[in-house]
């Protein structure tokens, strides 16, 4: 008894010790934006869906993802699953990412905010957009 729970449990740890290396269909690029509205770069994430290139005329709708650095992979492996899966149709994703977040994403200034960074560039932000 103790002999096959020794072994179930090596087969755990050795299972646990291999890396899964998965691979989401498409093709994903990064590009850098300068912005004179912001005057700063941003990189941008690119996903083009796994049909993109064979299919030279077919239009595809475009996601934009904000916190792009952080939301980019997820969304663009849950889109993969659900494409495979019939629940959604391919579409191309750009992951805009943040420099300075709470600048961006506040419409006005409040100095209780300063000790998270400068706030009220919204405005800008969309126009960049």
């Amino acid at each position: 008894m103790y002999q096959k729970l020794a072994c179930v449990f090596i087969g755990l740890i050795l299972s646990l010790s291999f890396e899964a290396t998965a691979k989401v269909r498409g093709e994903a690029m990064v590009t850098t934006v300068t912005s004179e509205i912001l005057s700063e770069s941003r990189e941008i994430l690119i996903h083009l869906p796994n049909n993109y290139s064979r299919y030279k005329d077919t239009t595809y709708p475009v996601l934009y993802l904000l916190d792009g650095q952080r939301n980019f992979s997820h969304t663009v492996g849950t889109l993969d699953l659900l494409n495979q899966s019939g629940m959604a149709q391919e579409m191309i994703i750009v992951g805009i990412t943040n420099t300075e977040r709470t600048r961006d994403f506040t419409p006005t200034y409040d100095e209780s905010y300063n000790e998270w960074g400068i706030s009220g560039g919204a405005d800008n932000f969309l126009d960049f957009l």
